[in-house]
């Protein structure tokens, strides 16, 4: 069903202070078939720009939390088998709530639109987990914790990122839904590779802070230790990067027709959110499928390549996190050096692969990045302890297929529901089951590798391998490719 946008909105809701005024497409008595009544922005280097600022400060904050929670959690005395569950629960908090939201916001009649108020309230939780999560060591010494016993400590930096991942994962799915609802297809391509470069960026500032010692920096000290800065200033940049997407995003109010007007409610969202897997158009179902693959070996990376780099490859004791000078702790900031150097190249790689996807083929690029990928978690099984330059060299590698399954499945899935009432909905459910789930049930596996190979975290990496040399075969067999997406959708 199209949109329909009430013409009689305020100015206020119109355009966006402080920025230029992005004019809406008419749609001509030709296309009433396909888009009447239809109010999206033509191509527009600027509209395309405008929804993507708060994904930098999304993966800065979670680039900060892949190398920092799960020492944070080990320090709290909580075993590193154990930390794989706290990011299981977490997950799953996001699975629930997230799709839930935005199932109410695609029928939200509020005046500034059908996305942004969303994505401000996921804005105040998300980064109120993050600086939870910073100090939580302070609060459990004042709630009265001690050395041998830090439980308050742990059940604030538990809150706090639960509250993180859902206000994280929300302002992405908002922004999903932004995009979907004011652009065309054309235009929603390039708005892919804009969201692959600004997580590259974000990915790139918060490793490459986290490789830095900014306890040491002058007029940083004063904020707390190494990890309260990183978190306070993810936070920060998440607060900046999201209001400039509130900003300068053209939205209007949303009307809806009559049998409509209760589709907002909570029962009726609730229903949507839990039902809304039976509508999920078949090239989402199919791209969704692949893309869990996938992330569930970047979930083995990112839940244990600081603990791999510290334990294994530096020969550090997990008990030293917080020690400067300790191997441990080294071995960490260096792992956030690595991450660094993935970043750099996700991010050179998603200038070149949206004019690579259109010569090749889109899903060609896909299924070579999943292979590669698989190719180097295998090395990264085969290294030996104190082998820094060809870890570093590994992880740098796999910002290739990073930036490609970040822009690749996206690509399918925003044409895909671009003309749907329920943009918003099937664009957080497919995040919910092909990068959320992922890392809940990643969660559980690779605490049972642990336990079952004592604690090295090395051969969660011949999973991760496995896990994407399959993805890359049923990418090449099942998933449609965005050419026959497009012609279903005009089929349809």
């Amino acid at each position: 069903m199209p949109w329909r946008w009430d013409s009689s909105s305020t100015i206020k809701s119109e355009r966006a202070p402080l920025m230029p005024k992005v004019q809406a497409s008419s749609v001509g008595a030709s296309d009433a078939d396909s888009d009447a009544g239809d109010s999206r922005t033509p191509w527009c280097l600027a509209a395309q720009i405008y929804p993507t600022f708060a994904f930098l400060g999304v993966q800065m904050c979670w680039s900060v939390a892949y190398g920092y929670i799960t020492p944070i959690l080990v320090t709290f005395n909580l075993s590193i088998e154990t930390v794989g569950i706290v990011w299981f629960f977490s997950s799953l908090a996001s699975c629930m709530t997230v799709p839930l939201i935005s199932a109410a916001s695609d029928f939200s009649q509020n005046t500034w639109g059908r996305r942004r108020p969303f994505l401000g309230g996921f804005l105040l939780v998300g980064a109120g987990g993050l600086i939870l999560l910073a100090y939580a060591e302070s609060l459990g010494v004042w709630l009265g914790d001690t050395y041998e016993e830090q439980r308050y400590a742990l059940s604030m930096a538990v809150i706090g990122l639960i509250l993180g991942q859902v206000g994280l994962d929300g302002i992405q799915g908002m922004e999903r839904g932004l995009c979907t609802d004011t652009l065309e297809a054309d235009a929603l391509q390039g708005v892919n590779s804009f969201f692959a470069l600004q997580g590259s960026l974000g990915r790139l500032l918060g490793f490459g802070l986290g490789s830095i010692n900014l306890a040491k920096a002058p007029g940083l000290s004063y904020l707390g230790s190494q990890t309260q800065i990183l978190f306070l200033l993810s936070a920060g940049v998440l607060f900046v990067t999201t209001c400039g997407t509130l900003v300068t995003s053209v939205e209007k109010h949303f009307t809806p027709q009559l049998y409509e007007l209760f589709n907002g409610s909570f029962v009726s969202s609730a229903k949507r959110a839990v039902f809304g897997m039976k509508s999920l158009p078949k090239a989402v179902r199919l791209a969704a499928v692949s893309n869990l693959l996938a992330w569930s070996a970047f979930a083995l990376l990112f839940y244990y390549g600081s603990y791999f780099y510290g334990a294994y490859i530096y020969g550090g004791n997990p008990e030293d996190t917080g020690k400067p000078d300790s191997l441990y702790e080294r071995g960490v900031q260096a792992a956030s050096f690595a991450f660094l150097l993935m970043a750099v190249v996700a991010s050179f790689t998603s200038l070149v692969l949206g004019s690579l996807a259109a010569r090749v083929g889109l899903k060609r690029v896909w299924v070579a990045s999943l292979v590669c990928a698989a190719a180097v978690f295998l090395g990264l099984f085969f290294l030996q302890p104190g082998n820094k330059d060809a870890a570093l060299a590994l992880f740098a590698c796999l910002g290739l297929p990073l930036a490609a399954s970040y822009q690749c499945p996206w690509s399918i899935v925003t044409v895909a529901v671009r003309r749907s009432e329920n943009s918003a909905l099937y664009c957080s459910l497919f995040r919910s089951i092909s990068e959320v789930l992922p890392f809940a049930l990643q969660g559980l596996l690779g605490s049972l590798l642990l336990s079952l190979f004592q604690g090295s975290a090395r051969e969660v990496f011949v999973a991760a391998s496995v896990l994407m040399a399959v993805a890359g075969v049923y990418t090449h067999i099942c998933v449609l490719d965005v050419q026959d997406v497009e012609e279903y959708e005009e089929e349809m």
